[in-house]
């Protein structure tokens, strides 16, 4: 007889602990190396410190750049009535407040949830187009649950800190060179008012400059703009030359380094969604009383997802970590297997595979039904 599956409270009990320890011994190894050179050994708690701090700050910093990228759509009532009664009849069973439903443009069946979004605003689910063709009502009622739990669970703000106390290594640069180019941006965006076509790093790498559409024609007198432009250009030189360089100096060089020595804490925080998902799974099929229909949705959205070429999936992929499904496919052949086996892959996974969600799904609809 098989045993059954742990409690999924147990799991991110377990997760979170491995966060704890891994995020102990990062701190106490950086005292150490500090004190080593010299310094006093509180020094090496700064890192940590600072990661905690600014996690706010960054992950709205990051879903800005993010959700900019997708190009949401609001999605109405008008706009689809079956999507909104089945969101309003989980809100009506969980006595939570809807959230604001997006759509998005992908041939990829997937969706992902937000708690809380910049500019204090609530949370929101975004679904996109291929989601919302592939599956019926009942389905579409176990995914939106799905999100439903993540929301109530807070995922999204647990995930951000225990990112931020265990791969701080990696955070950090990423942090100074986000905060460079957000400087740069309103540089450009005040010269564009002038009349000068500057390009903000950022979207000078994604071969995009918004700022011609939104500032066709200067917007602030000649004989104020012409002796803008250059306090303008030394700060702008001054924030490319002494900030940015840099700051993306430091990215690469600590980036090469952390990548290795984050490991442990990459796998802690993989570990810790892997959990969290499967917690977000229970809750929903709990919310709707049919393990079953999200097994199928399950099913069906996967399908989708892995016959989607990769080129595809990586240009349209949401916040990997909060998404609905996996974006990795399964190894084909041994080669593949063994290459990610030496890479640590399956450790590294944000989302319990298929089959084991199914699993445990299989096993609540077993026990609903020994129970009636």
């Amino acid at each position: 007889m098989k045993r059954p599956p742990t409690a999924p409270h147990r799991l991110i009990l377990r997760a979170w602990l491995a966060v704890l320890v891994v995020t102990v011994v990062y701190a106490v190894l950086f005292c150490l190396l500090v004190a080593a050179l010299g310094l006093p050994w509180w020094v090496g708690l700064l890192p940590v410190t600072a990661a905690l701090v600014t996690a706010e700050w960054a992950d709205r910093l990051l879903l800005r750049l993010t959700i900019a990228d997708l190009n949401p759509k609001v999605i109405g009532e008008d706009d689809d009535p079956r999507l909104h009664a089945v969101a309003d009849r989980l809100s009506a069973l969980t006595g939570r407040p809807k959230p604001e439903l997006f759509s998005l443009d992908s041939r990829e069946p997937n969706a992902f949830s937000l708690s809380h979004r910049p500019g204090g605003r609530g949370p929101a689910v975004h679904l996109t187009s291929a989601l919302l063709e592939r599956l019926d009502n009942d389905r579409l009622e176990a995914v939106l649950a799905h999100e439903y739990a993540h929301i109530a669970h807070r995922d999204q703000r647990a995930l951000v800190y225990a990112h931020s106390m265990t791969c701080w290594a990696l955070g950090l640069p990423h942090l100074l060179v986000m905060a460079m180019m957000n400087l740069d941006r309103p540089l450009c965006r005040w010269a564009h008012m002038c009349g000068w076509r500057w390009t903000p790093v950022q979207e000078g790498v994604r071969g995009l400059n918004e700022l011609v559409f939104r500032y066709p024609v200067p917007t602030v007198p000649r004989v104020v703009a012409v002796p803008a432009v250059v306090p303008l250009g030394i700060a702008r030189g001054l924030v490319l030359v002494w900030g940015l360089g840099p700051a993306i100096a430091l990215f690469w060089t600590v980036t090469f380094v952390g990548t290795f020595v984050s490991y442990p804490g990459l796998i802690a925080c993989s570990l810790l969604t892997r959990h969290r998902e499967l917690a977000a799974d229970t809750a929903a099929a709990q919310t709707t009383g049919s393990p079953s229909a999200l097994a199928s949705a399950l099913s069906s959205l996967s399908e989708g997802v892995h016959s989607i070429p990769d080129k595809d999936l990586r240009e349209s992929r949401p916040r990997a970590g909060e998404s609905f499904l996996s974006f990795s496919k399964p190894p084909e052949n041994r080669t593949e297997r063994i290459v990610g086996y030496f890479f640590l892959a399956p450790l590294l996974e944000t989302h319990p595979s298929i089959p084991v969600r199914l699993a445990r799904l299989a096993h609540l609809s077993r026990s609903a039904a020994e129970s009636r």
